[in-house]
């Protein structure tokens, strides 16, 4: 019987090529600038696949929308030369690409911002003498690095009403000036909206606090897509931030004596007393989500603040980084509760874990994002918790839904600019926004007025009498690459202040003072981040 054929093996049935996983760094266009020549350069991080294209687009400081095209380049292209840009000038730029954006203030030699308008202290009126001392130091602070400050002090049984009608009665005085509000204590907290922007439906879904509120000034409150749609009504003219440490049970000290550690933190930190290990320690356990890709906004930041040498920690043991070493940013993203955030990995941060004795924090500025804890005004609540560290922890934001846009930092702007930046975009100006855009929950937990990259201030500044004048003499800090030094004088101790001199010593005489009663110098020192350079000052010296 002859044998059986063999049936032929047929070949494979062709198949797709599979596009690679998306990251949540491919949904954000990684910028950083160099010099080149005579030009500036915009770089960015060549993608695992190459676009199609890359558009960039180049706006002035302040201009509303993006205009033309720059410039249209192939995929493989990673960089833009703006032979426009002219050295001592900023520009913000955009490169977008299919799946994200990236933006960037860029300029080399940007001046110094001297006066940066007119903060408005929102304080509990019950902490008037506890907080006293304190408030002196971080009034000094605010004038020492350009701001005038305004005082107003408002009980925690007043309405939101009473509360905001106090900011908007300092704005309409100043509105040229005026541009933050730090709140400071259990100032009453408005809510509004029938919004759930963790997803959490029906059992999360309803008002959120709006510190927004005390941002706008121009609309009116109540307002039936505030409080039905949660979109905020409005612009917000003010930065806004809260360092309120009301129901904190878990804490060891009370509501005041947390308020007056943070003020002593923040009085520290303004003056080059905290040096951090690392640039950023980051953790994401949602990864892509559906293209939201929540940490973008962290992978979008790092590479404008630092550049191609970013220092950045990625490692699913980042509670135990915390605890052990220091970053000037922490960005965190993972399944959360009111009191906590964590991974799959095991490792979780709580409220119950950090108010423990000996717990370490070691983070200035600080991203979570996870269900339930944005909504925080809540008891022991993980946001307010993170603030109420010992050391270092100065501010935290709900960065995901939406994203956040804190690109001009790089070059001398405080956070609360980019808050009230993230708080007005609709997802036209910066995208992707992510889901939540302009809703009420937007909100930053600390001081709006804090910057990046601080210079320790001159020490031991003294005044003398010199032939019908004065003699000021000072140390030099123990700060590298220092240019010198601006002096200022004031008829006020908490200003505004006036540059009447600029000194590369330290030593200086005035010969005819005038009204000058109070003299205040700074330290000068080019600084280099990832968006270019700028001329950096310390908060003042005082005499």
């Amino acid at each position: 019987m002859p044998a059986k054929k063999k049936k032929p093996e047929q070949p494979p049935e062709p198949t797709q090529p599979q596009e690679p996983q998306l990251e949540p760094r491919d949904y954000a266009v990684q910028l950083s600038a160099e010099r080149f020549e005579s030009a500036t350069r915009i770089t960015w991080q060549r993608p695992p696949t190459p676009a199609a294209c890359y558009a960039v687009y180049r706006r002035e400081p302040g201009q509303a929308g993006w205009g033309k095209i720059k410039a249209s380049l192939g995929g493989e292209t990673f960089f833009y030369d703006d032979h426009a840009a002219v050295d001592g000038r900023a520009f913000e730029y955009k490169v977008s690409s299919v799946t994200g954006a990236g933006y960037i203030y860029a300029g080399f030699n940007v001046p110094p911002t001297e006066n940066r308008g007119k903060v408005i202290l929102l304080i509990e009126k019950e902490k008037e003498d506890a907080l006293r001392e304190a408030l002196e130091t971080l009034r000094l602070d605010l004038a020492g690095d350009g701001w005038t400050s305004v005082s107003r002090y408002v009980s925690r049984d007043a309405s939101p009403f009473e509360a905001r009608e106090a900011v908007r009665e300092e704005y309409r005085k100043d509105p040229e000036n005026v541009n933050s509000v730090f709140i400071l204590g259990h100032i009453p907290v408005y809510s509004a909206g029938n919004i759930a922007p963790d997803g959490h439906i029906p059992d999360h879904l309803g008002a959120w606090p709006a510190d927004s509120y005390y941002g706008i000034m121009d609309a009116e409150w109540p307002n039936f897509w505030a409080e039905h749609f949660g979109r905020i009504p409005g612009d917000c003219q003010l930065a806004v931030g809260r360092a309120d440490f009301y129901d904190m049970p878990l804490f060891q000290r009370d509501e005041t004596e947390l308020l007056i550690n943070y003020l002593r933190k923040n009085h520290l930190y303004r003056t080059g007393q905290y040096t951090t290990d690392s640039d950023m320690l980051l953790e994401d356990a949602f990864g892509a989500f559906k293209g939201e890709a929540f940490s973008q906004s962290a992978h979008r930041l790092y590479p404008v603040l630092w550049g191609k040498k970013a220092r950045v920690t990625e490692d699913k043991q980042w509670v135990e980084h915390l605890r052990e070493r220091t970053f000037t940013w922490s960005c965190f993203f993972g399944p959360g509760s009111y009191t906590s955030l964590g991974t799959s990995s095991g490792y979780y941060l709580s409220s119950e874990g950090l108010c423990q004795d000996g717990s370490k924090f070691g983070a200035v500025f600080n991203y979570a994002f996870g269900s339930y804890f944005g909504d925080w005004a809540r008891q022991n609540d993980l946001m307010r918790a993170i603030i109420a560290m010992p050391d270092y922890s100065l501010t935290c934001a709900w960065a995901g839904r939406p994203g956040w846009f804190c690109h001009h930092m790089a070059l001398g702007e405080t956070l609360g600019f980019g808050a009230r930046l993230t708080q007005n975009n609709d997802g036209t100006d910066y995208r992707p926004a992510n889901k939540g855009a302009r809703n009420v929950h937007i909100g930053l937990m600390g001081d709006p007025t804090l910057r990046m990259y601080p210079v320790k201030p001159p020490e031991n500044l003294n005044r003398a009498p010199s032939l019908g004048g004065v003699r000021l003499t000072w140390d030099k800090p123990n700060e590298r690459k220092t240019l010198g030094y601006y002096i200022y004088g004031a008829e006020d101790r908490l200003g505004p202040y006036r540059r009447i001199a600029e000194m590369k010593g330290t030593a200086w005489s005035h010969r005819k003072p005038g009204g000058i009663k109070h003299y205040m110098v700074r330290t000068r020192k080019l600084t280099e981040t990832g968006s270019g350079s700028f001329f950096n000052l310390s908060t003042g010296a005082f005499v």
